[in-house]
C-alpha cells in the first residue's frame, strides 16, 4: 500500500487556529492562513523531505476549512529519496563558515582535519598519477572549476521591468528573439537529456572520488558575497547503484571559498571541522505526489467545457524558504482556488489548479501527469481517458507581480489575449516572445496551447534562485495577492474563448512521416536531435523533428501550395540545409538568413 501523505503534526492544526485576517480585496479570511505559515512553519519543499509532505496536507487542510471537495493527489515513481537535511556546519582556521548541503548528502563528522587538495578540474580524476593520487587521498577536496561568478545583467531600480522594455516585448513578432526572461531556447528533449546525462557524470565523478580515497568536496557559489546557490538539479537523483553512498559534498559562498582555495594553494597549516546531520539518510525511495483542485463553474451547461488549467510548482530547493520559487505562486492560487469556490457565478469553464511535485529534479510531476491524462510524450500513444484541457498556463518566474504573458509564436493565441487586455490592469502586455524550460513546454509539446505569465524579475535570477535569500517579504507577498487577482480578472475575461484557442501550426511530439512535403538532412549522425524550422510554423524552433535513419535524418509534413523558407536546428544550433547551394539561399527580410526556398504546387 502507498504511504500516506496524511501525516500529522501538531503544528499545521496550530497554523489553523491563529488565523489572522488582514484580507484585502480578493485575498480573502482563510486564505491568508496559507501564506507566512508555508514557510515560517513548514519551510523549505524539497521533495520527498517531510517538509513535503506537510505542505501537502497543509494546502489539503486549507482546502477542507473552506469547503472545497474537488481536489485529489496523484502519484509518480521516480528515483527520490526521502532525504531529510539537518545542520550542517563548517570551521576553518577556527572561524564559522556559511555553509549548505548538496541534497542527498550522508551523515559525516570531520573534527580537526588537516589535508586539503584544490583540484583544478575533474578530468583530472581520470588518469591521477601516483604523485596526485597520493595528494587526494584523506583530503578535503575544494573543486576549484565551480569557482567561478555569474554574471548577470543590470537590472534597473528594484527588478521592475520597465514601460519601454514592455512596449519592445510587445511588437517582438520573432518568437526566438529574446527580449525579455533569463532562460536560453532549448528543447524538451535537450532539457531532459541534458539533465539525464550531467547526473550521470556527476555519479562518475564521485565514484572516482570515493575510489581515490577523498573524503568531502567543496565546491563554491557563483555569486559574490554570502549568497549560497544550490541549484544543481541535475544531481540529485538517487544512482542507479542503491548501494552506493554520496561523497559529502557542501557549497560555501563565492568569497569564502577564495580565501580558503589561497590558504590551501600558499600551503598554509589549516584545519577544518565540519559535520552534516542527515535525518534520514537512507534515502529510502518513496511515492511522491502532486496535489490538484478543480473548480466547476455554477452553471450546469458549462461543466462540460474544456477545462483551463493553471499550474505552479510546490516542491523547493533545501536552501532558504523556496518563497519566489515557487511558494508564492503557490499562495496566489490557492487563494484563487479559495476565492473561485467561493463564487463561481462568473466561470464559463472548469478551472483545474495544480501544485506540482518534482519540478526541481526534472518535472516528474507534470510529465506523468501530461502520460497519464494526454499522451506519450515522445509517441503516439494517447491516454485511456483523457483530460479536456483547453489550455495551459504556468507561473514560474519568480516572486514579482505579472506583467504580460509569452504566448510562444501563436500568433491566434496572442490576439485572443490582447482582445482582452482592456479588462486588464494597465501595463499587461502580450508577446510573441518563446520561453521554456518549465512546465508549459511539456503541455505545448503534446498540442495543448500552453503560456508562461511574464513576472517583474525581483532580484530573482541574480540573487534568489536557488538560494539562501530566497525568503518571504512583505512585498512579495503584496505581489502574491495582486497575481491572484489579476489571474481570477484573466480567467473570468476568457470566458467561452477558452475554446477558441489552438496549438501551433505542425507541432509535432515525434517526428512526422506522412506529408507531401519531404525534409532530409544528410550526415550529422553524431547529433542527438535536428528539427526543420520554417515560415511554416512561424519558426517555431522545436516544433517538427525529425527522425534519425541510415546515414541521416528525415520528416514528412503536410503543406498547402505556396512558396516557403526553412533551416535546421541541429543540437540547438541553425544550420543552412547543406544540399542548398550557397548563391541560392535566401533572407526573409525579418531576421533570417540562410534560408532554403521550397515550391509547394
Amino acid at each position: 500500500m502507498e504511504k500516506s501523505i496524511m501525516r500529522s503534526r501538531i503544528g499545521i492544526v496550530a497554523m489553523l487556529l491563529t488565523i489572522i485576517s488582514t484580507a484585502q480585496s480578493y485575498a480573502v479570511e482563510t486564505s491568508l492562513a496559507c501564506k507566512e505559515e508555508l514557510f515560517f512553519s513548514i519551510g523549505h519543499r524539497f521533495h520527498g523531505s517531510e517538509n513535503y509532505y506537510n505542505s501537502l496536507d497543509f494546502i489539503k487542510q486549507c482546502f477542507e476549512a473552506e469547503g472545497i471537495e474537488g481536489y485529489w493527489v496523484e502519484s509518480f515513481t521516480t528515483k527520490l529519496g526521502n532525504w531529510e537535511k539537518g545542520e550542517t556546519y563548517l570551521t576553518f582556521k577556527g572561524n564559522t563558515v556559511p555553509v549548505e548541503p548538496y541534497p542527498y548528502t550522508p551523515n559525516f563528522h570531520l573534527l580537526n582535519h588537516e589535508k586539503f587538495y584544490v583540484l583544478d578540474s575533474a578530468s583530472q580524476l581520470d588518469q591521477p598519477s601516483v604523485e596526485l593520487s597520493e595528494k587526494l587521498h584523506g583530503s578535503i577536496v575544494l573543486l576549484a572549476n565551480t569557482h567561478r561568478e555569474q554574471k548577470y545583467p543590470q537590472v534597473e531600480g528594484e527588478g521592475k521591468l520597465t514601460n519601454e522594455t514592455l512596449a519592445l516585448a510587445a511588437l517582438n513578432t520573432d518568437p526566438n528573439n529574446r527580449l525579455i526572461g533569463y532562460h536560453s531556447r532549448r528543447s524538451l528533449r535537450s532539457v531532459l537529456r541534458l539533465r539525464r546525462e550531467a547526473r550521470e557524470e556527476f555519479e562518475r565523478f564521485q565514484k572516482l572520488a570515493k575510489s581515490l580515497g577523498i573524503v568531502a568536496l567543496i565546491q563554491s557559489s557563483n555569486i559574490n558575497g554570502d549568497v549560497i546557490r544550490v541549484d544543481e538539479s541535475n544531481f540529485v537523483a538517487l544512482p542507479d547503484d542503491s548501494s552506493f553512498k554520496r561523497l559529502p559534498v557542501l557549497v560555501v559562498p563565492h568569497s569564502h571559498f577564495a580565501l580558503m582555495k589561497s590558504d590551501i594553494e600558499q600551503g598554509k597549516m589549516l584545519t577544518a571541522n565540519l559535520s552534516s546531520k542527515s535525518e534520514k539518510a537512507n534515502l529510502e525511495i518513496e511515492p511522491n505526489y502532486s496535489l490538484l483542485v478543480r473548480i466547476d463553474p455554477k452553471q450546469a451547461k458549462y461543466k462540460q467545457e474544456p477545462a483551463i488549467l493553471v499550474g505552479a510548482h510546490l516542491d523547493s530547493w533545501s536552501v532558504g524558504q523556496g518563497a519566489t520559487d515557487n511558494g508564492l505562486s503557490v499562495i496566489s492560487l490557492m487563494n484563487l482556488a479559495i476565492t473561485l469556490n467561493r463564487n463561481n457565478a462568473d466561470l464559463r469553464q472548469p478551472i483545474i489548479l495544480a501544485f506540482w511535485g518534482g519540478h526541481e529534479v526534472g518535472f516528474e510531476g507534470s510529465k506523468s501527469f501530461v502520460e497519464r491524462h494526454i499522451g506519450q510524450l515522445f509517441g503516439k500513444s494517447k491516454a485511456e481517458k483523457q483530460l479536456n484541457i483547453a489550455l495551459y498556463l504556468n507561473l514560474d518566474n519568480g516572486a514579482g507581480k505579472i506583467r504580460g504573458i509569452y504566448t510562444n509564436g501563436n500568433k491566434q493565441a496572442a490576439e485572443i489575449f490582447k482582445a482582452i487586455s482592456n479588462d486588464i490592469p494597465k501595463g499587461f502586455v502580450v508577446t510573441e516572445q518563446s520561453v521554456d524550460q518549465t512546465e508549459h513546454i511539456l503541455f505545448e509539446h503534446m498540442g495543448i496551447p500552453a503560456f508562461q505569465f511574464i513576472q517583474d524579475p525581483e532580484k530573482y535570477i541574480h540573487l534568489t534562485h536557488h538560494t539562501n535569500y530566497d525568503v518571504l517579504s512583505p512585498e512579495l507577498l503584496q505581489n502574491s495577492i495582486y497575481n491572484q487577482e489579476l489571474l481570477q480578472t484573466i480567467l473570468i475575461k476568457l470566458g467561452d474563448k477558452a475554446k477558441d484557442f489552438s496549438t501551433l501550426k505542425h507541432k509535432y511530439n515525434y517526428p512526422p512521416l506522412t506529408g507531401n512535403v519531404n525534409f532530409t538532412l544528410r550526415g550529422y549522425t553524431e547529433v542527438n536531435e535536428v528539427y526543420v524550422v520554417g515560415d511554416f510554423n512561424n519558426w517555431d524552433m522545436f516544433g517538427i523533428p525529425l527522425k534519425r535513419g541510415e546515414g541521416g535524418w528525415e520528416a514528412r509534413i503536410k503543406l498547402p501550395q505556396g512558396r516557403y523558407l526553412y533551416k535546421f536546428i541541429v543540437d540547438g544550433r541553425w544550420i543552412a540545409d547543406p544540399q542548398t547551394d550557397l548563391n541560392n539561399l535566401y533572407s526573409d527580410g525579418k531576421g533570417h538568413s540562410g534560408l532554403t526556398e521550397i515550391i509547394v504546387r
